[in-house]
Order: C-alpha cells, then sequence, then structure tokens
C-alpha cells in the first residue's frame, strides 16, 4: 500500500508567502475561517449531530434536519440556527463538551501546513485570528490545535441567561459580510492575509490587504457566486489539497 504523502502548500501558494514573509507584517492579523480552511469537515455541523444523538438539546424537534432545511432555504437563517438551537445549555457544559467532540473527532482533521503557517505567522510578529459562522464553543475549541489563542476566535455566539445559552444572538452573524462586521468590531484593524473556503468568505477575503489564500474550494454555481471564478478574477492564490 502506497503511503499518503503529507500535505504540503504547492509552489504556487508557497511562493506567494515567500513573498508574503518577505515584507515587514509585524503588528498585523491574519484571518482565517474554520471549517474546511483549517480543518477537513464542519465542525458545527458535526457538533449539532452530536448534540442531537446524544439527547442534549432543548428541542424536540430533528434539528440537524431542520437545520439543513434552513440551510437550503438560506443559509443566512441555517447557521444561525445550529447555535440558536443550542438555548437552554449551560455554558460550562458546552464547553467541557466542545472540548472532549474536537479531541475526538476533528483533532486529527487539522490541516498541518495551516499549523506550519501559524507558527510562521507568529515567528514574524503577527497575530493569527479565526472568523467562523461555526458556533464560538466548538471553534474556540478547536483553536488551541492551531497555536491560536481562544481569545482570538470570533464565531457566531449567543448571549447568556446567568450561566446559561439564551437564544438571543449576539450580532454581526459571522457569514458574507458580517465576517467583516466581526473583524472590525472585535479584532479593529483589517487583516493582511486571509484564508478562506466558500462564498461565505468573500467580503473577508476581499478585505485583506496582501494576500488572499482559498483552500479546497468547490467549483459550483452561476459566475457571480461561484468562489472559484470570483478568486480567479482577482487573483487570489488557491489551493487543493
Amino acid at each position: 500500500m502506497t503511503t499518503p504523502q503529507p500535505l504540503a502548500w504547492p509552489a504556487e501558494a508557497e511562493a506567494a508567502l515567500a513573498a508574503f514573509f518577505a515584507q515587514d507584517h509585524a503588528g498585523a492579523v491574519a484571518v482565517f475561517d474554520a471549517d474546511e480552511t483549517l480543518w477537513r469537515g464542519d465542525v458545527g455541523e458535526g457538533l449539532l449531530q452530536y448534540l442531537q444523538a446524544e439527547g442534549l438539546l432543548h428541542t424536540a424537534e430533528d434539528a440537524f434536519a431542520r437545520y439543513e432545511a434552513l440551510c437550503a432555504e438560506d443559509k443566512r437563517i441555517g447557521y444561525p440556527y445550529a447555535t440558536t438551537v443550542m438555548a437552554g445549555l449551560s455554558d460550562a457544559h458546552l464547553r467541557q463538551i466542545c472540548a472532549g467532540y474536537f479531541a475526538t473527532h476533528f483533532a486529527q482533521r487539522v490541516y498541518a501546513p495551516q499549523q506550519q503557517l501559524m507558527q510562521r505567522l507568529r515567528a514574524a510578529g503577527m497575530t493569527p485570528w479565526i472568523v467562523s459562522a461555526s458556533n464560538q464553543w466548538i471553534v474556540e475549541a478547536g483553536a488551541p490545535y492551531l497555536g491560536i489563542d481562544p481569545c482570538h476566535v470570533v464565531g457566531v455566539r449567543l448571549a447568556l441567561s446567568g450561566d446559561r445559552l439564551s437564544d438571543r444572538l449576539i450580532e454581526p452573524m459571522t457569514y458574507r459580510e458580517g465576517k467583516v462586521a466581526a473583524i472590525d468590531q472585535y479584532i479593529g484593524q483589517r487583516p493582511v492575509l486571509v484564508a478562506g473556503d466558500s462564498l461565505g468568505d468573500f467580503e473577508m477575503l476581499s478585505v485583506s490587504t496582501a494576500l488572499q489564500l482559498l483552500i479546497n474550494p468547490k467549483d459550483s454555481g452561476p459566475p457571480a457566486e461561484n468562489i472559484v471564478s470570483l478568486a480567479r478574477e482577482r487573483g487570489w492564490v488557491q489551493v487543493h489539497w
């Protein structure tokens, strides 16, 4: 049996990164999407399925089926639902669940080249952040696997009612233009590097001042909504692992 080769940055991306690191970006920030960008798969969806299977959600409906139906209608409705359906869980218990879930189901899915990139960014004096449409708790659980401080995570957030999650979404919703709003609100400076994988990251990629990395994008949809076509038009670097 042939041993799979470890993932690495392809030549075009490595050349772009070399040119990027040749410049002095000390004090700057780099922003990354999470799902399919830092790791393989959608950790928010996975957690939702797990919570439902374990009977931990405070709802009688099929939450994952509802989530899929809402996303098919409009992701701006479906993505928030995946987080608001967790209302009623205690903050501490959810953090414990997320730590165990990520360690068991997603730690081995983290892309090694991204882990290496985080090291290079920090060595060059930059701070990496994650801005994701998955919920805050599960992305915080995954951040340390990339050496990212959980304080540098902006995901979908809910207000707390005492020590429990309410169903009140804290704006901005971190999807599409909401990711840029989150960058402005929580980070306070525009990134020099942005990495994402889909149309949901388009606006965030567009505000990067130096380098845009598109990771494993899906080449589908009409031209105005095809992230591969949009990236090609703009000269963004595409990476396929």
